[in-house]
């Protein structure tokens, strides 16, 4: 099995790796002629003799010298039984300069100035000393010239320009090449596109706990860059119904952070302890025109507390007093402290105004006489009724 490369670069090495793995014999004695020729004679011509073992692999190099890219080349192997017989013929290209092209960025936008810079090695990745000077071309989407220079002079195999993509340039991607003789040693790719504003942060919360008894909502709206830069601009707040109904709409300028009130304009349907409200807030950045919109959802409560009913696990049936506490939360979960308010249990004729501590409990101890539910009803004095439990 013979591996190797189909094409002959000029001035380079060439190798080929042959392995002995389909052949009865433990060695095998092989020569390996590569020769060519131009206009009927021979150019080059070489032999390389490869002795090699039985399942293992050896390389056959050779020097090809700066011969004409027209000639015709074949590459010969054979043993010396003639048992093996095999002709490849090779192309011959010639690859004397390779080209590295930098651009100060990806992206450009129309009237953006491209500063890019082409790098010109010979094979020995050194400015190469008979190159004065490339072609560089600039290609638009639609692979149209858009600039080029002929003989862009090379300073110690490099050469900088810049050029201005034009104001109504066609979007899309744009290539530069860099060709020596009409050979193409380098390209590289860049994109134009429109202006697109740099990603910002547009955030809506509460000011405050949004309560149904407020009429409306008081909301912090931040609109920034991610460096915390202030942006300018026009918002749109719109609050409406998950049935789309109409709650509340404005326009109005701001800058960076704005604390707004936003009026209802019909109460709520708060038959349940609480209603979604939707939010959907639209931002003109006042330099581009840039816009861009964002939506949400914001809860709004009938109180301002909740309580949960926390029972004494530990208590025995025999025992003449039951423990349980009342655990007070605001809606966002920390805790409620100092709420005052009556607890009345009915059945045990136990009524008393409590104040909820640091950590929002109310511990009580109810004597019991008997057996059964028994129905506690907190009542705050903020609200009518708070809730109940057994």
């Amino acid at each position: 099995m013979i591996v190797g490369p189909n094409v002959v670069h000029t001035n380079q090495q060439y190798k080929i790796v042959i392995c002995h793995i389909d052949d009865p014999t433990d060695k095998l004695n092989l020569t390996v002629l590569l020769e060519a020729s131009f206009d009927g004679a021979t150019v080059y011509n070489d032999t390389v003799r490869v002795q090699i073992g039985k399942y293992k692999a050896k390389s056959a190099r050779f020097r090809i010298p700066n011969i004409p890219t027209s000639s015709r080349m074949e590459l010969t192997i054979e043993d010396e039984d003639s048992y093996i017989h095999e002709t490849m013929p090779l192309k011959v290209r010639r690859r004397l300069f390779s080209g590295l092209i930098q651009t100060d960025k990806p992206v450009y936008k129309p009237d953006d100035m491209v500063r890019f810079r082409v790098i010109v090695l010979d094979t020995e990745l050194k400015p190469p000393a008979h190159v004065e000077s490339v072609n560089v071309s600039i290609y638009d989407s639609e692979d149209n010239v858009v600039r080029c220079w002929d003989s862009a002079k090379l300073f110690t195999g490099v050469f900088e320009s810049t050029f201005q993509v034009p104001s109504a340039a066609k979007h899309g991607i744009w290539n530069i090449t860099v060709n020596i003789e009409d050979v193409q040693i380098a390209s590289k790719r860049f994109e134009v596109k429109e202006y697109v504003l740099s990603s910002f942060d547009l955030q809506i919360v509460p000011s405050v706990m949004p309560l149904a008894k407020h009429g409306g909502l008081n909301l912090t709206i931040t609109a920034k860059y991610p460096s915390q830069k202030p942006l300018k601009g026009k918002a749109e707040v719109e609050l409406h119904s998950e049935y789309d109904e109409i709650y509340h709409k404005e326009e109005f300028e701001m800058f960076g952070v704005t604390q707004k009130w936003f009026p209802f304009n019909s109460a709520l349907d708060m038959s349940e302890d609480q209603r979604i409200v939707q939010l959907k807030i639209t931002f003109v950045e006042s330099l581009t025109n840039s816009t861009i919109s964002k939506e949400t959802e914001i809860t709004v409560y009938k109180y301002p507390y909740r309580v949960e009913i926390v029972k004494n696990r530990s208590h025995h049936l025999l025992e003449p007093k039951f423990k349980y506490a009342l655990q007070f939360r605001y809606q966002d979960g920390s805790p409620a402290m100092g709420i005052s308010g009556e607890v009345d249990v009915n059945q045990l004729g136990y009524k008393n105004t409590v104040t909820s501590d640091q950590e929002g409990l109310i511990n009580l101890d109810l004597l019991l006489d008997f057996t059964g539910q028994v129905d506690i009803e907190p009542s705050l004095y903020e609200t009518d009724r708070f809730g109940s439990g057994e």
